[in-house]
């Protein structure tokens, strides 16, 4: 099932990025993003909003647009932190459907570092894929992942 941010929600995630987005440039850094995390009240480390960054963004600069923050709340909000699949989990996740097909875990692979083909990852897909839409669930996901990462 598809989750969806409540109207309420989104607005208050809006607010909160562009009041630490003061110089109105579009984009916050880590050390704004460490800010919101403290005006939201959610609590994390900065090596670990370091590493959420690099897995939500599109490029190298550990900044975060709008969507990139909206995504990285969905984060911090379902993935314990503390676990690092779950983590990874729900970076993946990036239309919040809470499974993951072909293409979320395409990027997800590469933004990992993980050198595999298109072959491989379709093989891997396949066989790895739990739910009757054809989409891997979370805990398929996060023992494919621990598997891939040994």
């Amino acid at each position: 099932m598809k989750q969806t941010f409540s109207a309420e929600t989104l607005k208050s995630y809006a607010l909160t990025f562009r009041a630490i987005d003061r110089e109105n440039r579009g984009f916050i850094d880590v050390d704004q993003l460490m800010e919101a995390l403290y005006l939201t009240g959610v609590k994390s480390d900065r090596k670990t909003v370091i590493g959420i960054i690099q897995l939500l963004e599109e490029g190298t600069e550990n900044t975060m647009d709008l969507g990139e923050f909206v995504h990285f709340m969905h984060v911090c909000a379902n993935a314990r932190t503390d676990d690092v699949l779950s983590v990874i989990f729900y970076s993946a996740d990036f239309d919040y459907t809470g499974t993951i097909n072909k293409k979320k875990l395409r990027k997800i692979v590469s933004k990992l570092g993980i050198k595999m083909s298109e072959e491989e990852i379709c093989e891997m897909y396949q066989s790895t894929a739990d739910n009757k839409d054809g989409t891997i669930s979370q805990s398929m996901f996060k023992a494919l992942m621990a598997e891939l990462m040994q």
